[in-house]
């Protein structure tokens, strides 16, 4: 048993894509006040991230406190936009909040993108998860889009189409002449 307080980051496994959709539906509720389509919309994104994940482009990160997953967040290959990846299903539990794990999450997420050599990352969310928009903003990203209509599962709320370019790696220049 790892020490009491002991944070891990790991990549999936079993049962943790079942644990993700179990924790958005359930948290996005009670936190957010969600309505049940919300969790058919990410169980319907998570079935394309299944059929197609490549190892070499695809990953999905677990955040463990104590050995119990308490976060998540995933990067998947775009066919829709060459190049580019889709950050998906970002999550902290309430106990994990302020300890760093979501930077921790998203600076793994960054790094395996860069690795990747993808051109950039968007994402899909709302306009009021209002403390993950400053994680994001303090990354880099920027809003690219907002939906005028409101959200199917928080008619309060609009969708957001967030950006981050990621720039290549600019090579030494050669020493020789």
């Amino acid at each position: 048993m790892p020490p009491r307080g002991a944070v891990r980051i790991r990549t999936h496994r079993a049962g943790d894509v079942g644990w993700l959709l179990s924790r958005h539906a359930i948290v996005y509720a009670r936190e957010f006040g969600y309505l049940p389509v919300f969790e058919t919309f990410v169980a319907q994104s998570l079935i394309p991230f299944l059929e197609n994940f490549d190892a070499a482009r695809d990953r999905l990160w677990i955040a463990e406190l104590d050995g119990a997953p308490v976060g998540c967040v995933a990067l998947q290959h775009d066919p829709k936009r060459r190049g580019w990846a889709k950050l998906r299903w970002f999550l902290l539990e309430k106990e994990a909040r302020g300890l760093g794990l979501g930077r921790k999450l998203m600076d793994r997420l960054l790094r395996f993108a860069r690795k990747a050599g993808y051109k950039g990352i968007h994402f899909l969310t709302v306009d009021d998860l209002v403390d993950a928009r400053r994680l994001y903003e303090r990354t880099g990203f920027s809003m690219a889009w907002q939906d005028p209509e409101p959200c199917p599962w928080a008619p309060w709320s609009h969708e957001q189409v967030w950006e981050l370019p990621l720039q290549p790696k600019r090579r030494k220049p050669s020493s020789k002449a």
